[in-house]
């Protein structure tokens, strides 16, 4: 049976893994929810076995019957856990439980009062999360889990002393197995309502529950049945609350892929609208022609001096970038030289690299694409030669200068600009 339960409690972690490697790189939807959650409960336990009721040890009932013990050894549990989810469906939790009972002793001819302190590790699964109960409810979820841990049994004293003579004292080091089930309630985005029920099995024991007989069986060894009611608490500053709670809303999912396919779509028939290059550079000659007079115009009357200080200084070096892409094109590499030059000769300037795309696409995804075209320069740089510390780097978004959806002005848009600091 333990080898049962460690596949129950391994296959939330092959099911985990199997899902993450499916995801690939896709961007984590779990982000901005918490984690950690918190719980804490109280209500009652019942021993079902083992007890003891032979003739030998006589149990009357109110008639002079004999009764099972069975059904007098009840009590109350106070529990505690810390868990952790892995994504929205499963879980690790370690979780903590105080077990006490008597008998009735308007039932029965004897006392008996025993308590076991329990812990264990548990897998948890969010079941409602797996069978998507948010298709139609975002206040009512379910929890399976299973688990193995250790505890300490502390029998009647009184009993064991009367009964079993020979036992050094009334504990008990016991290994345990539980299993249960939790519906929950959302009474808001951190806190839940839980009610919970679980079974409690024992291996190793020495003492029936009730201290007043050795335990005599060839696998499990004693049973307890706990419910509880509690709070479930999910802890940390995030902003979404729960992930208990996390809902994939598959319609906006399938309209994002159906806008993602349109801007391909888009990009593709402008790739192939694409002016010809007649020098074979990535730039069509419209545009060299064109940067070429801009940096005429705006340097008109500065005396370079065939360097790149004054253009650096002005602000007027920038590299360019072809369509979607992330690297510059091959028409920047002399600018990418002088300014590897002017930083060379200039070793108490910084600068800063600014990236920029063109109007097309969704502004999220713009943003990215210019932080990585300012990423992808400043590690150029620094794989030349120049310090780290004297570059800075960030994404504009979109350029505010040049947004018309023109083919040409938008190959002016795309650039990483140099500013220096």
């Amino acid at each position: 049976m333990k080898n049962y339960l460690f596949l129950l409690l391994l296959c939330p972690f092959l099911i985990l893994a199997q899902e993450q490697d499916s995801e690939g790189m896709s961007e984590n939807p779990y982000e901005g929810y918490k984690k950690w959650h918190l719980e804490l409960g109280i209500g009652g336990v019942k021993a079902a076995k083992a007890h003891t009721g032979a003739p030998g040890f006589p149990v009357q009932g109110p008639n002079g019957n004999l009764v099972s013990n069975t059904n007098l050894l009840s009590g109350y549990n106070f529990n505690a856990g810390i868990r952790y989810m892995f994504n929205d469906k499963f879980g690790l939790r370690l979780k903590g439980g105080y077990n006490t009972w008597t008998n009735d002793s308007d039932v029965s001819n004897f006392d008996a009062e025993s308590s076991y302190v329990q812990t264990s590790l548990e897998a948890v699964m969010n079941v409602g999360n797996y069978v998507d109960f948010n298709r139609f409810t975002n206040r009512f979820n379910l929890q399976f889990y299973a688990g193995m841990g250790y505890g300490i049994f502390t029998a009647d004293e009184t009993n064991v002393d009367r009964f079993l003579p020979d036992s050094d004292d009334n504990t008990d080091g016991v290994f345990n197995a539980v299993v249960g089930f939790a519906p929950m309630y959302k009474v808001s985005e951190n806190v839940s309502l839980k009610l919970d029920f679980q079974a409690l099995g024992t291996f190793g024991q020495d003492f029936n529950w009730d201290g007043a007989s050795g335990v005599n069986t060839t696998a499990l060894d004693g049973l307890l049945f706990n419910a509880s009611i509690g709070l479930d608490i999910a802890l940390g500053k995030k902003s979404k609350g729960s992930i208990d709670w996390y809902y994939r809303d598959d319609a906006a999912e399938m309209n994002a892929m159906r806008d993602e396919l349109d801007e391909l779509e888009e990009r593709v028939a402008v790739l192939e609208e694409k002016p010809a290059d007649e020098d074979n550079d990535g730039v069509p000659d419209v545009i060299n022609n064109y940067v070429q007079n801009y940096v005429d115009e705006k340097i008109d009357g500065i005396d370079v001096g065939g360097t790149a200080s004054a253009l650096v200084e002005d602000g007027y070096i920038r590299l360019f970038f072809d369509f979607n892409e992330d690297m510059p094109n091959a028409s920047s590499t002399s600018d990418l030289a002088s300014l590897v030059h002017f930083l060379e000769n200039n070793p108490d300037a910084n600068v800063e690299l600014i990236g920029m795309t063109d109007v097309l696409g969704p502004e999220s995804y713009n943003d990215k694409l210019s932080q990585r075209r300012a990423k992808n320069v400043h590690d150029i740089l620094v794989e030349a030669g120049i310090d780290a510390s004297r570059l800075e780097h960030r994404g504009n978004g979109e350029n505010p200068v040049y947004t018309s959806k023109n083919e040409y002005v938008r190959m002016l848009a795309r650039t990483v600009t140099v500013k220096l600091q």
